[in-house]
Parts: C-alpha cells; sequence; structure tokens
C-alpha cells in the first residue's frame, strides 16, 4: 500500500513539475518575442492555442 502511494505520489509530483516548466516556458517565449516587438517601436499581435503559438505579428509604423 505505501508503494503505491509513493509512485502515485512521484507522478502527481512529475506531472505538475512538467506542467510549470511548459507554461513557464510558454510565457517567457510570448515575453521576449512582446518586448523585442514594443523595442522596436511596434505593436505586437499575437495568436495562441494552448501552449503552442499560432501566429505573431510585430506591426511597425514606419514614416
Amino acid at each position: 500500500m505505501k508503494k503505491i502511494f509513493f509512485i502515485s505520489s512521484a507522478a502527481i509530483i512529475i506531472l505538475a513539475a512538467t506542467a510549470f516548466l511548459l507554461i513557464y516556458q510558454s510565457h517567457a517565449e510570448v515575453m521576449e518575442k512582446t518586448n523585442d516587438c514594443y523595442d522596436m517601436g511596434g505593436l505586437p499581435k499575437m495568436e495562441k492555442s494552448g501552449f503552442m503559438e499560432k501566429h505573431f505579428e510585430c506591426k511597425v509604423e514606419t514614416e
């Protein structure tokens, strides 16, 4: 019984850590692209689906 509890607990911890890392990595990528776009004087437009980026556009107005 203790062995099953230990394995279940370990699996839950590993799944939670993996989910956290996916969310953090996705957020970091979005922030990097967004900040780069703002640094160029543009306005970012992004479409995401879950953790995947579907579309990213940086509209920079030229004079």
